[in-house]
C-alpha cells in the first residue's frame, strides 16, 4: 500500500514539475540563459493577451452581454502575470525554498516508518490536483478547438462569407477577420497563451499545494519523535528535542518565503475569484441558445476556479491543524522537573504557529473558501439586479 503512494507521489511530484520545467519555474540550481529565458517570454505573451482582451471589453463596455463573456477571461490573464512578476521577483527565494524542503522530504518518504506517518490523505490532495489538472485543461482545449470547429460547420454552409473567429473576444490593432497571415498568426499567438496559461495555473496552484504537504510531513514526523523518544535512546531526548528545536525555525523560514512569494497571489484570488466565477455563471443564466461546448466550457472554467479556491484554503487549514497538533506535542512531553529540556520546550511553545497568512491580511484557511462562495453568490445577485434595470 505504502509502496504505491511513495511511487505515486513522485508521479505527483513530476506532472508538477513538468509544466514548471516548461516555463522555467522550476527550482534549478544553475540554470541556463535559454532556462532563463523561458520564464521572461510568459510574461509578455499573458499581459499582452490581457491587454487584447482589455481593449475589447473597454470597446464593449456598455454591453453587458459581451463584458461579461470577456471580464472573466480578461481577469484570468492578469492573475497569471501576477502569479509569473511573483516567481521572477523572488527567484532565488524559491530556489530556497525547494533546497530546504524537497530534499528532506524525499529522504524522509524513504525511510519505512516515517512513510506511513507523512502519507496521511495523500490520496484525497493527489485526487484534488488532478481534478485540478483536468478541469483547467478541458476548459482551455476546448476554447482552442472551439473557433477550428466554427469554420469547418461554416464551411458546409456554402454561398455565405466565412468568418474567422478567435479563441477570445479580443481587439488587435489590426484586422484578423480574413482568413490571412494576420489572422493565422493572431490565433497562434493566442494558442500559445492559452498553453501557458494551462501551464501556470495547474502547476503554480499545485505546487503551493506541494510545498505545503512537504511542511506538514515534516512536521508529523517532528511530533512523532518527541512522543516516542524511547525508540531514539541511542541519540537520547535532549539530541531529539534540541533538532526539532532547529527543524522548527527551517520551517519558520520556509514559510514566510511562501508567504512572500504566494501572498499576493492568494490574495489576488480572494478577490477576483469570485468575480470571475460570477460572471460566467451570469453567462449561463443569459444564454438562449444550449451549445454543448459552451457548456462544457463554462462548467469546468467554474469548477476550476471553485477547486482552485479550495486547494488554497483547504491546505492551509491542513498546516494550521497540524501545526497545533505538533505543539500539543511538544506540551505533553514528560518536561517538569528536567532542567536539561526546559528551556528547550519554552522557547518551542514561545514560537508563532506554522500558519500561512495573505500579506497578513488574512490566514489562509477553509473560511476563504466560504468567503469566496458567498460573494460569488451576492456579485450573482447584484448583475441581475443591473441586468433588469
Amino acid at each position: 500500500m505504502f509502496k504505491i503512494k511513495i511511487s505515486s507521489y513522485f508521479i505527483f511530484r513530476e506532472i508538477i514539475k513538468g509544466p514548471l520545467m516548461a516555463l522555467g519555474f522550476w527550482p534549478s540550481e544553475n540554470p541556463s540563459l535559454p532556462y532563463r529565458l523561458l520564464s521572461y517570454i510568459q510574461l509578455p505573451l499573458n499581459f499582452g493577451m490581457f491587454l487584447a482582451i482589455f481593449n475589447f471589453v473597454r470597446l464593449y463596455a456598455h454591453n453587458m452581454t459581451l463584458l461579461t463573456k470577456s471580464f472573466g477571461v480578461m481577469t484570468t490573464y492578469l492573475s497569471t502575470t501576477l502569479k509569473i512578476t511573483c516567481f521572477l521577483i523572488n527567484r532565488k527565494e524559491a530556489l530556497e525554498l525547494h533546497r530546504t524542503l524537497d530534499p528532506y522530504f524525499t529522504k524522509l518518504a524513504q525511510d519505512r516508518q516515517m512513510k506511513k506517518i507523512i502519507f496521511k490523505k495523500f490520496t484525497s490532495l493527489k485526487l484534488i490536483t488532478w481534478l485540478f489538472f483536468f478541469c483547467v485543461f478541458i476548459t482551455l482545449s476546448a476554447m482552442i478547438v472551439t473557433p477550428l470547429i466554427d469554420i469547418a460547420m461554416q464551411h458546409h454552409k456554402p454561398g455565405k462569407s466565412i468568418k474567422y473567429p478567435l479563441i477570445y473576444s479580443s481587439k488587435y490593432p489590426w484586422q484578423t477577420s480574413s482568413n490571412g497571415w494576420a489572422y493565422k498568426l493572431t490565433y497562434l499567438f493566442e494558442s500559445l497563451a492559452t498553453i501557458s496559461l494551462f501551464c501556470i495555473t495547474s502547476s503554480i496552484d499545485s505546487l503551493f499545494l506541494f510545498y505545503i504537504f512537504q511542511i506538514i510531513g515534516q512536521l508529523r514526523e517532528m511530533g512523532y519523535c518527541i512522543t516516542h523518544t524511547d525508540e531514539y535512546n541511542k541519540e537520547g531526548k535532549d539530541f531529539v528535542i534540541r533538532k526539532a528545536v532547529y527543524q522548527y525555525q527551517t520551517l519558520i523560514r520556509a514559510k514566510k518565503i511562501i508567504e512572500k512569494i504566494y501572498g499576493p497571489i492568494i490574495l489576488w484570488i480572494m478577490c477576483t475569484n469570485a468575480v470571475i466565477m460570477c460572471v460566467f455563471i451570469f453567462q449561463f443564466m443569459q444564454m438562449k441558445n444550449l451549445l454543448i461546448v459552451r457548456l462544457m466550457i463554462i462548467f469546468t472554467y467554474v469548477l476550476s476556479k471553485v477547486l482552485q479556491t479550495f486547494i488554497y484554503a483547504w491546505i492551509g487549514t491542513c498546516l494550521s491543524a497540524e501545526s497545533e497538533d505538533y505543539r500539543r506535542a511538544v506540551y505533553n512531553i514528560d518536561w517538569c522537573g528536567n532542567k536539561k529540556i526546559m528551556s528547550s520546550i519554552i522557547i518551542m511553545m514561545a514560537q508563532k504557529p506554522v500558519i500561512v497568512t495573505a500579506l497578513n491580511f488574512s490566514t489562509v484557511t477553509v473560511d476563504i473558501f466560504i468567503m469566496v462562495m458567498k460573494t460569488t453568490i451576492s456579485y450573482f445577485f447584484l448583475l441581475q439586479t443591473l441586468e433588469e434595470k
